[in-house]
């Protein structure tokens, strides 16, 4: 995961350690070739609601709502201030 100012960047973190070749099927189903995912990135402006959770957070989108686990809750707390600022300012 990464964090700018106007997006909310995502990865497959074990595709970008083992640098495997994109599959016929990842092709078809449209993974990105860098970063292993299906959208690289969502735009912050699209966030529509943020909650925290006991193993991490859900960011509800325009779209869809994605829930993401992270290591602990000084990350977690950490994450979610940031996105909060940044939403609230986006708007």
């Amino acid at each position: 995961m990464g964090i700018d100012q106007t997006k909310l960047y995502n990865y497959d973190k074990s595709f970008r350690e083992e640098k495997r070749q994109t599959s016929f099927l990842s092709k078809i189903f449209g993974v990105s070739e860098e970063t292993g995912t299906k959208k690289p990135y969502r735009l912050i402006k699209d966030i529509l609601d943020l909650k925290k959770t006991e193993k991490g957070f859900d960011v509800i989108y325009k779209e869809k709502a994605i829930s993401y686990v992270v290591k602990s809750s000084e990350v977690r707390d950490k994450i979610y201030r940031k996105l909060s600022f940044l939403v609230n300012l986006s708007k």
